[in-house]
């Protein structure tokens, strides 16, 4: 990890660069000074159109990341009059004006950008749009996990009427493992009436009434 905030797409990019054939023989044989400088950017027009392909996917995927990042440092500072536009042109290490594809320009940039980057390390900035980041996320897991309860409690098992027949019939069958087609509420008074005062107190109803309460309270 170089410690950038932007050290996943720098290692995309490259990663999806070595898998063309004549751009990784230019990078072998390429003078550091002229990596370095951005010269070798000029290559990127004779990569296949798959890698291209996926080059362009990987700059709309961070262009999305770095807007996710100016809302989550406005709502962070609570700045609403900050200038999107101008909060985003921060980010140098691609090509604003363009953001649906990856061009030449956005490779210079981007090793502009990484070689200045670590060269001036900057480690607090960094470390700020990472917790932005961090932020987001969290905020994301906490929206799923919260639209998963909901659609648990709307997907929940029909609910019979506590005390209902249908709902002590389901306690005999499933519970007390009997033929539902033999259901006698005599027994079945008898089988929950625990401790045989001839009542059903208030323990014994709740034991009758969990197996509603778990249809609709899923701990799982």
């Amino acid at each position: 990890d170089t410690g950038l905030y932007y050290d996943r797409y720098l290692r995309e990019v490259v990663e999806v660069l070595e898998t063309d054939k004549h751009f990784r023989e230019k990078i072998q044989t390429a003078d550091i000074e002229d990596i370095k400088s951005g010269k070798i950017s000029k290559e990127l027009d004779l990569v296949s159109h798959h890698v291209r392909t996926k080059l362009d996917e990987l700059k709309r995927q961070e262009v999305a990341r770095l807007r996710m990042l100016i809302r989550a440092k406005i709502d962070a500072t609570e700045d609403t009059g900050a200038n999107h536009l101008a909060l985003l042109r921060q980010f140098e290490h691609l090509n604003h004006n363009n953001p649906h594809s990856f061009e030449a320009k956005d490779l210079d940039l981007l090793i502009k950008a990484a070689t200045n980057d670590l060269e001036n390390f900057d480690k607090e900035r960094h470390e700020e749009f990472k917790r932005y980041e961090m932020m987001k996320e969290h905020e994301k897991e906490e929206e799923e996990k919260y639209e998963d309860m909901k659609k648990k409690h709307k997907d929940h098992p029909k609910i019979n009427h506590p005390g209902s027949k249908d709902q002590l019939k389901e306690v005999w069958e499933e519970t007390d493992g009997l033929d539902p087609m033999e259901f006698d509420p005599k027994t079945f008074f008898k089988l929950h009436d625990t401790n045989s005062d001839g009542f059903i107190d208030e323990q014994e109803l709740e034991a009758l009434f969990t197996k509603e309460l778990e249809k609709v309270y899923d701990p799982k």
